[in-house]
């Protein structure tokens, strides 16, 4: 360590120094080993601008695991191009958001759906890259089903599904608002159930105010229910819940809090 950082050190500390002259180098080392390659950098890994615009000036690209990484790369200087956005679980929101701002990579079938949901509803035709599990892992033996990535053994499934797809000359797909189906819901509710509908209370120390909830008791309203008699459920309980339901009705809707438990009744 040179007398520079040192100083810095006894100065700052505890700090992180960072070094332009190892990056570059290290870049550089990673270009002469695998020369036809592009280079990516996990953003997740440090996602310090400073280090991230070094990176760029230097043509590295980014492996952003969320929306806002895709733009924090955009921010610190990488290429659309150069941005690949890779993570298992992308929701229709985060897809939507980095749309125009990346290379898209699917890591599952059902997002691969979502994607052409997507694209239809837009108009467009949508060019992605695929996230491939491999049957082999790199000691040479067998490799099992993984949440991340198509596993191999899906391929002939995806390439049937691609293509029904491309033959298909259907309209867009509708993607429909929350607040659609709860006109047909909540207009059916039973006066038998106490509190007929639920909603996740908004975490301890988040400071929003989910808007969408005006709608909801509006809704309670105009059905002759009293929206005072929403219940609230903590986070995690709620969860739980929704797994035990009858049936889980996904829509477009994109708004924060917007989850809704609805009960129609007693089943004898």
């Amino acid at each position: 360590m040179n007398e520079n950082a040192i100083t810095l050190a006894r100065q700052h500390a505890p700090c992180y120094l960072y070094s332009r002259g190892i990056l570059t180098a290290q870049a550089e080392q990673l270009r002469r080993t695998f020369p036809g390659f592009d280079i990516l950098f996990s953003i997740k890994a440090n996602p310090f601008p400073p280090v991230l615009q070094a990176l760029a000036a230097l043509g590295v690209g980014a492996d952003a695991a969320s929306a806002r990484e895709v733009s924090l790369s955009a921010e610190c200087g990488m290429a659309k191009e150069d941005i690949y956005f890779s993570a298992a679980g992308k929701t229709d929101r985060a897809l939507t958001a980095a749309w125009d701002s990346c290379h898209l990579i699917a890591d599952s079938i059902g997002e691969v759906q979502r994607i052409a949901a997507i694209a239809a509803a837009r108009g467009e035709r949508k060019s992605i890259g695929l996230r491939i599990n491999p049957a082999f892992n790199m000691d040479g033996g067998a490799n099992g089903a993984s949440k991340f990535g198509i596993d191999e053994t899906d391929l002939p499934a995806l390439g049937e599904l691609l293509s029904t797809r491309d033959k298909e000359q259907t309209e867009p797909e509708k993607i429909i608002n929350v607040n659609d189906v709860l006109d047909e819901l909540i207009a059916q509710s039973v006066a038998l159930v106490g509190k007929p509908v639920a909603l996740m209370k908004v975490v301890d120390g988040d400071p929003c105010r989910p808007t969408i909830w005006d709608s909801y008791k509006q809704k309670l309203n105009e059905s002759g229910n009293d929206p005072a008699k929403i219940e609230m459920v903590e986070r995690f309980a709620f969860y739980e819940r929704a797994h035990h339901a009858y049936a889980i009705i996904a829509t477009g809707e994109s708004a924060i809090y917007a989850n809704v438990l609805l009960k129609k009744g007693v089943v004898q």
